[in-house]
């Protein structure tokens, strides 16, 4: 879909006029047309077609070629991807036109259509302020994301230490830390495209006054902050790792302790176990069988022995 939003000449008069063409999911046949109507070069056209191209800047001839890329709203919970979390712009500028290429409308694209639709009076700072208007919106749609993310990390602290729902804070953490990269990354090379642009074709540049300093500070603080966020992120799943290690040793040590009392218990009751299993025979000839004191003599020795097998623990230092 091909929609003009500024038109030269819609106040009668052509000389001195701009122009804007937003172009919605085009075909390969529209992109030809509209390649030869404005003069671009094949491969800025084809990188048009490229859904996964990072932001990026370009200038042929008198055309300047940028690729932004704006945050999603429509992104599903687990999205963690670059495509899946934002959605390529494709920007053309030359001296009396600007052109959007985009494959799905976007609420940033439409917003300024509805603005800058009703300017009768189309002049060349137009397109300047189009532009500022499109960056500063492309740029703060990361603003609310990145605060999101910022306040799952309070919740994933105090899930850390109650240690409760391990396996969901993992998960969780996983799609938080790959969010904080893609808008990480992206938003630097959205730095890089306005640290690259000298001048925009045209009178006014966007490169000249506070207004490109102005997206670059924006830019820049946001990109910070989905670092702070990865950073924390990958700091609080090292302190996880880290408490369940501890934990796992705590269980491991209280299962060695029970198993080293057993352990004791085993060996003490081993010979007296052997010695009652002699006796447990029913041989018809037994020594001391038929002796009045036999039985509580045996049971002194089998008391000895346990005795002497306490004292040889203690010694030894393994009852401490």
């Amino acid at each position: 879909m091909i929609k003009t939003v500024l038109a030269k000449g819609a106040d009668g008069v052509d000389a001195g006029r701009v122009e804007w063409v937003d172009v919605t999911a085009p075909t390969p046949e529209e992109l030809t047309r509209i390649a030869a109507a404005y003069g671009l070069h094949p491969s800025s056209v084809q990188d048009c077609l490229d859904p996964a191209h990072l932001p990026k800047y370009e200038r042929i001839g008198e055309i300047a070629f940028i690729i932004v890329r704006v945050h999603d709203d429509q992104a599903f919970s687990e999205a963690d991807t670059v495509q899946e979390l934002t959605r390529k712009i494709a920007v053309f500028i030359g001296s009396d036109f600007l052109l959007t290429i985009h494959r799905k409308d976007h609420p940033l694209v439409a917003d300024l259509r509805e603005k800058w639709g009703g300017v009768r009076s189309s002049r060349p700072e137009h397109l300047l302020d189009i532009l500022a208007d499109f960056f500063r919106n492309a740029v703060f749609s990361y603003e609310k994301p990145i605060e999101r993310c910022q306040e799952r990390l309070e919740d994933f602290e105090t899930k850390i230490f109650r240690f409760e729902n391990v396996h969901s804070f993992i998960e969780e953490g996983y799609y938080l830390k790959r969010k904080a990269s893609v808008f990480k990354r992206t938003l630097r090379q959205t730095l890089e495209v306005f640290s690259r642009i000298p001048a925009l074709p045209g009178p006014n540049s966007l490169s000249h006054g506070p207004l490109l300093q102005d997206l670059k500070e924006s830019a820049e603080r946001l990109h910070i902050a989905a670092e702070d966020v990865l950073e924390n992120v990958n700091s609080l799943l090292n302190l996880h790792l880290a408490l369940a290690s501890h934990k796992t040793n705590e269980a491991s040590h209280r299962t060695n302790e029970v198993m080293r009392v057993l352990t004791l218990f085993s060996v003490f009751f081993m010979p007296l176990n052997f010695i009652a299993s002699i006796y447990g025979m029913n041989f018809e000839h037994m020594p001391e069988l038929r002796h009045a004191y036999a039985y509580p003599g045996v049971l002194l020795g089998m008391l000895a022995v346990a005795l002497g097998i306490f004292v040889w623990f203690r010694n030894r230092g393994w009852l401490k």
